[in-house]
């Protein structure tokens, strides 16, 4: 992703987003679990591309589609929160449980508890599913980006005819 105050032109996020696999957005339900809502793919692409073909409804729908993806992005980074707050949560309990063990006389060393940690199954299956929550986050980010650019594209080379004000890209 470009540093903050820079810009990826929109070949160059279409062509990051060429060679990605589905990605599923999560939203938060209501009881705070989290459940797939949208999928991304390559089709995507296509949305992103500026096709003279109909282009008055581009220019017309272009707002809504930034609008769309500024709140598939914020969602995403909701559920990329909150599985960190549940990878938290469960090495805390770890932690808790390996310096409170009762035949012990003296606590574990940090290394014996990382290990245990490491190596018990749910750990796996906590970075697996904050891979995929950051993965979905920085899908919608760039999705959000290259309608950004599309925007900033189209505002410079889409002109109004002074005819029937259609929009029509300029040569």
């Amino acid at each position: 992703m470009a540093k903050r105050g820079e810009h990826m032109t929109l070949e160059a996020i279409v062509q990051r987003l060429s060679t990605i696999q589905p990605v599923d957005i999560h939203e938060v339900a209501e009881d705070g679990n989290t459940l797939p809502c949208y999928l991304v793919d390559g089709a995507v692409i296509n949305e992103l591309v500026i096709w003279e073909m109909g282009l008055t409804e581009q220019v017309q729908v272009i707002s809504a589609q930034i609008m769309r993806w500024g709140r598939l992005a914020a969602q995403a980074k909701r559920v990329w929160e909150i599985k960190e707050r549940d990878y938290r949560i469960w090495r805390d309990g770890v932690i808790v449980r390996a310096l409170y063990v009762a035949d012990e006389k003296k606590p574990p060393a940090e290394w014996k508890i990382e290990a245990q940690m490491r190596t018990d199954p749910l750990y796996l299956v906590h970075q697996k599913k904050l891979e995929r929550a950051e993965e979905a986050y920085n899908v919608a980010q760039a999705v959000l980006e290259g309608f950004r650019a599309k925007k900033d594209m189209m505002r410079a080379a889409v002109v109004r005819s002074q005819e029937d004000a259609a929009p029509r890209l300029s040569v």
